[in-house]
């Protein structure tokens, strides 16, 4: 083996230890690692869309002003929205609003 591939494959393997998690002890003990895993095993699969779990992002809360003349159905349809989840969202009993009444719709 010459002596420039014993060099580059010395430092391949400690780079290689270091990425795996491996610790070096001090003084002329030997490294002392972790048992070595597979490439196959160190590198993520790729998931395909099917399986990859659906992640929900939280939408941020959307808040509006009851104007004069607004209805809870009119602005369940205004903002695609049920009269229902306005309701729960706004801890709404009846079908009651009044103008200046602050609804969140998000």
């Amino acid at each position: 083996m010459k002596p420039r591939h014993f060099i580059v494959t010395a430092l391949t393997t400690a780079i290689l230890l270091t990425m795996g998690g491996a610790t070096f002890a001090k003084g002329s003990d030997p490294v002392q690692q972790k048992p070595m895993q597979s490439a196959q095993q160190q590198m993520p699969m790729k998931q395909s869309p099917q399986q990859k779990p659906m992640q929900q992002h939280p939408q941020k809360a959307r808040f509006i002003r009851v104007h004069r003349g607004d209805t809870l159905s009119g602005i369940a349809h205004k903002y695609r929205t049920r009269v229902s989840t306005l309701k729960r969202l706004n801890h709404l009993r009846g079908d009651t609003i009044f103008a200046g009444q602050r609804l969140r719709i998000r």
